[in-house]
């Protein structure tokens, strides 16, 4: 059953300390304080704390405060609270959930609820935030204020953003097959620990290719950092297999591109006019091609080729 909508401007407000950004895979800890409104919470009364199914947020635990996921929670007018975690206590995507249940005692207006995400008071790491990065990372807050198990949502949830990490690995990128003097780009980017796009800082790249590649500069100072960097219009005008090394201002090497198979003529499909003849130039030049395949290839062009002719033919 979905959530209530009665009087949600009386439910009260929540917050989050710090607001965030928080960086993707690392621990952290944060308090989401929740103050009640007009209706406070009766006796038995409850709050959800909910958050996306798709989620890799480390579980919080409430057993042992000196491991990671500690969480703890506790109200400011002193009345006991009950917790409970369960991964589907809630309507889909919102399944994961924490369950604050108030006993022995009631909230009124203005008292608070302080929930400690990754508790690090008595020894605990922190709570492992999720690994991947997002804009608007969002805990729902429902409210059972009359303790009859009908929750109404808050008019505004907290969000907080989540961020990627320094770069730890690097990739260049190029395409896997193009012929002689046909144009092609090179694609360089960061990712952190957990593969998330991060922005270049090394302020100096330098370029090292096995084969002489026209248009490809040495070395690119970058005046700020950047997601990603791109570098067009590329070519090489002998058959082989190019490899493109990237190495930062200190002449360490970050990383080596896959091998781009340079090619004799054109590259079939990338043109309607690919011809057989053509597609056989660039398949002889393969290592291990056997005549049958050639002759498949041969045919499939081919018959492309006049399939397309058809089409383009109009009756005058």
């Amino acid at each position: 059953m979905p959530p209530w909508t009665y009087k949600q401007e009386l439910l009260g407000h929540a917050e989050i300390r710090p607001g965030g950004p928080f960086t993707a895979g690392e621990y952290t800890s944060f308090e989401l304080c929740y103050t009640a409104g007009f209706f406070g919470i009766d006796d038995s009364g409850s709050l959800k704390i909910v958050q996306r199914f798709a989620s890799d947020m480390g579980a919080p635990q409430f057993a042992d405060p000196e491991v990671p996921g500690y969480l703890s929670a506790e109200a400011s007018n002193g009345t006991v609270l009950q917790l409970r975690y369960d991964i589907k206590d809630n309507i889909r995507p919102w399944g994961k959930t924490l369950y604050i249940k108030v006993v022995r005692g009631y909230l009124r207006e203005g008292d608070r609820i302080i929930v400690r995400f990754g508790d690090r008071r008595r020894g605990s790491p922190g709570v492992r935030m999720q690994t991947f990065c997002e804009h608007t990372f969002e805990l729902k807050i429902l409210v059972d204020a009359f303790a009859t198990y009908g929750y109404v949502e808050l008019l505004q949830n907290p969000v907080f953003q989540i961020v990627a990490g320094p770069g730890v690995r690097w990739r260049a990128v190029l395409p896997t097959l193009r012929g002689v003097a046909e144009p092609f780009r090179l694609s360089f980017k960061a990712e952190d620990l957990w593969g998330n796009p991060t922005d270049i800082t090394d302020q100096t790249l330098r370029f090292e290719a096995n084969m002489e590649v026209i248009g490809l500069p040495k070395q690119i100072d970058l005046s700020r950092p950047q997601p990603v960097l791109v570098i067009d219009d590329l070519k090489v005008e002998k058959p082989g297999d190019l490899f493109i090394n990237v190495f930062d201002s200190k002449g360490q090497r970050l990383s080596l591109s896959n091998p781009l198979r340079i090619v004799p003529g054109e590259v079939p499909g990338k043109s309607p006019g690919a011809s057989a003849a053509t597609a056989l130039g660039i398949i002889s030049a393969l290592p291990g091609i056997g005549p049958s395949l050639i002759s498949a290839v041969i045919r499939e062009t081919t018959s492309r080729s006049l399939a397309g002719s058809g089409r383009n033919c109009r009756r005058s």
